[in-house]
């Protein structure tokens, strides 16, 4: 047990660092899709004084900003929306990419023990164990589980900013590789702005979590089963050095003989 809960944290360090991956990831991801997919709507003016300090002039339309402006004002562009069609798109390109760090890298630990464990069986006589996958993963997957169950009791029970900036540690961190799905579930409307005679509604995803649906937040807890499953398949594939493309070649270039030769007896 001792082999295994070393193992098991390695696993964890390897999904800590997995998650910070993700979060530069996905951030850039969304920078990119956002470039591609709007333009400026407007500008914020901003006047600076000799001071130093700052004047706000409101919010002018595209049209209304002037070619030249005079150098002690600054123009912040303002974007809006990114379409709901680049947005799941957006969606499905950060998790393929996310879930594939995680895979890279906590799979890796588990391939390097299955490998390891499979050698110590044929050369050493150790007993093998096919399930020890499924005890790492489990072993490594308390955390989360633990930062899960906490977040399911704070959505009943707690309120405020440290519930808020818990729920911030949860989504980027514990559940950083599927924190795009956990976004597009959860976005919500997050503030407005008016530029002319058009009104643009800006959304995102919810941050407090008294206001994150329950289901959302049991969906979450599927996800932690699904890497138990992983580290288990993960674990049994490398174990016994299964390759679906050797099994595939090797079943084609088998000679099958269904029917009898003439004369044959």
């Amino acid at each position: 047990m001792q082999s295994n809960l070393k193992v098991a944290l390695k696993v964890m360090g390897m999904a800590l660092f997995a998650s910070l991956l993700c979060l530069f990831v996905q951030v850039s991801i969304h920078t990119m899709m956002k470039s591609f997919t709007t333009e400026p709507v407007g500008y914020e003016v901003h006047e600076v004084k000799e001071d130093g300090s700052s004047v706000d002039h409101g919010i002018i339309s595209v049209e209304d900003a002037p070619e030249t402006p005079e150098e002690n004002f600054r123009y912040m562009a303002i974007y809006p929306d990114i379409p709901q069609s680049a947005k799941v798109v957006e969606t499905v390109i950060s998790l393929i990419f996310s879930l594939g760090i995680l895979f890279c890298t906590t799979g890796s630990v588990f391939a390097g023990v299955a490998a390891k464990d499979r050698n110590d069986c044929d050369y050493n006589g150790a007993v093998p164990n096919k399930n020890r996958g499924l005890i790492i993963g489990a072993i490594a997957a308390i955390p989360p589980a633990l930062g899960y169950i906490a977040a399911l009791v704070l959505r009943f029970i707690g309120s405020g900013k440290a519930v808020d900036w818990y729920y911030w540690v949860y989504r980027f961190i514990i559940m950083g590789p599927v924190k795009p799905l956990t976004d597009i579930l959860t976005a919500t409307p997050t503030g407005s702005f008016v530029i002319g005679d058009k009104t643009y509604i800006t959304t995102g995803a919810e941050t407090s979590l008294l206001e994150v649906p329950v289901w959302t937040v049991a969906v979450m807890g599927v996800c932690i089963l699904l890497f138990v499953l992983m580290g288990y398949l993960m674990y049994r594939i490398c174990y016994n050095e299964d390759s679906m493309l050797a099994k595939l070649l090797y079943k084609s270039t088998r000679k099958e003989e269904t029917g009898r030769r003439l004369g044959g007896r």
